[in-house]
């Protein structure tokens, strides 16, 4: 499996453990983009990779999330996965990362 560092650069992973880690924490940003699409009120706090899965703290205001809502989380994320997005790390000064996350509402 190929992977794409923080920093840019591209490496093979064989380790199986980190592979499925790296899967997870993908599957996290895609949930999340998802989540954002379906619902652009969404607020994110921490969405990390876990030993078990992934997840994220996402706050809705007063809605809770439905078994329907989750199907169409899932539905979303896969349609996501099919657009083939580029995934590309960067790394920002604090200052400009800050302007950056407050341009996006984050």
């Amino acid at each position: 499996m190929k992977v794409i560092y923080n920093d840019g650069v591209v490496a093979e992973v064989e380790e199986k453990e980190e592979q499925l880690h790296i899967l997870r924490h993908t599957a996290a940003h895609i949930m999340a983009q998802a989540i954002q699409r379906l619902f652009p009120e969404a607020k994110f706090a921490y969405g990390p990779a876990t030993d078990n899965g992934f997840y994220y703290d996402v706050d809705l205001g007063e809605r809770k999330l439905t078994d329907e809502d989750l199907a169409a989380i899932e539905k979303e994320m896969k349609k996501i996965t099919k657009e083939n997005l580029p995934i590309k790390p960067y790394t920002l000064p604090r200052e400009e990362a800050i302007a950056h996350m407050e341009e996006r509402g984050e």
